[in-house]
């Protein structure tokens, strides 16, 4: 099945009432308008991921606006995007977001809370508890870099950023499995014929492990009641267990008894 196109990545979206009715203004990253979209219109671009196909897309748009959109319609809707500079000309980006998708793998980090001059439970700005908040956001900045480096299909540049993210956290679990495709990738860009399958089969149970441990509201470690905080690790206050640590190695043990 033919594929939609996707988006370039450096553009922005103002919503408007400038010229009457709501309209959706696209600039690109110097502020230059390059195309005003009606809501239709604007729901319609925000499926063009370079992924989903085009019966996909059709499908998407008249569940949500409620009138078939004709594949013709489409086409020339996205024809008229990209002679406006809207969509990504670069077909390795869109190969490295297909390849990716199709291993299951979505690489968009969370965004940190920022807010890191003073800890909210003590007021100071010297709580040692703010480390963790700083490496997230530190964390997050160069996971963000490295994707805007796949995004224009500079794959190797974003595959030696996510190699240092993987040396300075060996825990993430994540960021080691996102290193693993991409060098498969790079691997068969240089060799066509390679076919392996680099799913790793521990990715969804890892996560299903990690959600029932995190679900039941105790450590996994010693039974004591857990919290769990957005963007910073999450670790047993009494014992200082690492949810994420215990979960891989019940993965890991999981295999091994089925293998």
């Amino acid at each position: 099945m033919t594929t939609v196109p996707r988006l370039r990545d450096t553009l922005s979206v103002r919503r408007t009432t400038d010229k009457g009715p709501v309209q959706f203004v696209i600039f690109d990253e110097g502020g230059t308008e390059l195309f005003r979209l009606t809501s239709d219109g604007w729901y319609l671009l925000t499926l063009l991921d370079g992924v989903s196909s085009e019966t996909e897309v059709q499908g998407a748009y008249r569940n949500q606006v409620g009138r078939d959109m004709p594949l013709d319609e489409l086409q020339g809707f996205c024809a008229a995007l990209a002679e406006a500079g809207v969509l990504n000309s670069t077909d390795r980006a869109v190969r490295i977001l297909a390849y990716l998708a199709e291993q299951g793998v979505t690489y968009r980090a969370a965004r940190p809370d920022r807010r890191e001059a003073v800890h909210p439970d003590t007021g100071s700005p010297d709580d040692p508890r703010l480390a963790d908040r700083r490496d997230a956001v530190e964390a997050s900045t160069r996971f963000q870099v490295a994707v805007a480096h796949l995004n224009d299909g500079r794959l190797e540049q974003g595959l030696a950023v996510f190699r240092e993210l993987a040396a300075d956290r060996p825990g993430d679990v994540r960021v080691g499995e996102i290193v693993g495709h991409l060098e498969f990738l790079t691997a068969a860009e240089a060799n066509p014929d390679l076919t392996e399958d680099r799913r790793d089969p521990t990715w969804e149970a890892f996560d299903r492990a990690l959600a029932a441990m995190l679900a039941k509201g105790v450590c996994p470690a010693c039974a004591e009641p857990i919290e769990v905080a957005l963007y910073r690790p999450n670790r047993c206050g009494a014992c200082g267990a690492s949810f994420t640590a215990t979960a891989l190695r019940r993965t890991e043990s999981q295999r091994a008894g089925d293998a």
